[in-house]
C-alpha cells in the first residue's frame, strides 16, 4: 500500500503546574494517535512540552524517561523546554513552534487524552487545500458552538485540540501573544487564518477527551484566570475586529455589574488602550467575525 504524504508533526503542549502522571498518560495517547496515522500517511511526529510553571514539573530523568517510552512507542522525539516565565499558552505555543520545521503542527491541552483515530482523522480532514485549520470534538463536554453539517465550517477552532499546516500559521504570525495571552487567542488566531483565504473546520469524528471540571448541571467551572482572561479577550477583539458597540457594551456591562476579577480585566484594558497596546481595527473583518451574544459563533444548543 502507498501511504498518503503528510511529513512531520510537532504535537506541541504548554504546560502550567501539571503533575507527572498526566503527562505520561497524555503521552501514551499521543504515541497512540500516532501510530494509527502513521499506518495510513507517511508521518514522522515529535512531542513537545514548554513549560510555563513557576518551577519545572519535569526533572532530567522524568524528561528522559518520558523520551525514550515515547521513541520506543513510535515518535522521533519528545522534547521539554522550560521557558522560565509564563508566556501563556499562546506565546508558549510560539515559542515552541519556533523549536520545529515540521509540515503539520498539532496544539494540544496538557488536560487532554486523543482517542487513537484523532490524529488521523483530522490529518485527512487537511486534503482539502482550502482547509488550514482542523479541530477535534471535545467529550464529555462538548462546546456548543454550531458549525455546517457536510463541509464543518465554523466560526472558529479552540486551541485545546486543532491541527494546523505550518504554512498557515506561519502566514498568519501564529497567535497573538501580546494582546492574546491566554484565552481567545483561538478565536483571533481562527479569524486571522479565515481572513487570509483558509477555512477552519470542525471534525466531528476526530474525538478527544478534555478534562473540564464541571458543576452538577453539567457546565464548567471557570477559573479566575479564564474570568479575567476571557474579558481582556473580548474587549481586544471588539477592537481587533471593528466593533466599537461590542466593546462599548462590553465596557458598560463590566462597569456596572462585573465582579472584580472581570473589573480588573476591564481597568487593564483601559490602561494599555491609554498607552496604545490594543490591537488597530482590521478592515472588512465583519466577514469572518461573529459576535453572538456572549460568544464567538452561533450555538447548537
Amino acid at each position: 500500500m502507498v501511504k498518503s504524504p503528510a511529513g512531520h508533526l510537532q504535537v506541541q503542549v504548554v504546560l502550567f503546574k501539571n503533575d507527572l502522571p498526566a503527562i505520561w498518560r497524555l503521552m501514551w495517547g499521543v504515541t497512540a494517535a500516532v501510530r494509527q496515522a502513521a499506518a495510513e500517511f507517511d508521518l514522522t511526529a515529535t512531542l513537545a512540552f514548554g513549560d510555563c510553571s513557576p518551577v519545572p514539573v519535569l526533572r532530567p530523568e522524568d524528561t528522559e524517561a518520558l523520551r525514550r517510552e515515547a521513541v520506543e512507542a513510535g515518535l522521533e522525539d519528545l522534547g521539554y523546554i522550560y521557558f522560565n516565565d509564563n508566556l501563556g499558552s499562546s506565546g508558549g505555543s510560539n515559542r515552541l513552534a519556533e523549536q520545529s520545521e515540521s509540515d503539520l503542527i498539532l496544539v494540544l491541552n496538557p488536560d487532554t487524552y486523543p482517542v487513537p483515530n484523532m490524529l488521523r482523522i483530522l490529518i485527512r480532514a487537511l486534503d482539502d487545500a482550502d482547509i488550514g485549520v482542523a479541530e477535534a470534538r471535545h467529550i464529555p463536554l462538548e462546546h456548543p458552538k454550531a458549525y455546517h453539517p457536510v463541509t464543518g465550517d465554523t466560526s472558529w477552532a479552540s486551541g485545546c485540540c486543532l491541527l494546523v499546516r505550518r504554512e498557515v500559521f506561519r502566514a498568519v504570525g501564529g497567535f497573538d501573544h501580546d494582546h492574546f495571552p491566554l484565552y481567545c487567542d483561538d478565536v483571533d488566531f481562527s479569524w486571522r487564518v479565515r481572513l487570509a483565504g483558509y477555512r477552519v473546520v470542525h471534525v466531528p469524528r476526530a474525538v478527544v477527551f478534555h478534562g473540564k471540571q464541571m458543576t452538577l448541571s453539567g457546565g464548567p467551572v471557570p477559573a479566575s484566570t479564564e474570568v479575567y482572561h476571557g474579558t481582556l479577550g473580548r474587549l481586544m477583539l471588539a477592537t481587533r475586529y471593528s466593533r466599537p458597540d461590542i466593546l462599548a457594551e462590553t465596557m458598560s456591562s463590566v462597569s456596572a455589574a462585573g465582579d472584580p476579577v472581570q473589573k480588573q480585566a476591564l481597568a487593564d484594558f483601559e490602561a494599555r488602550r491609554a498607552e496604545g497596546r490594543v490591537p488597530a481595527p482590521i478592515e472588512d473583518a465583519s466577514r469572518v467575525a461573529e459576535f453572538v451574544g456572549g460568544e464567538y459563533a452561533q450555538h447548537r444548543f
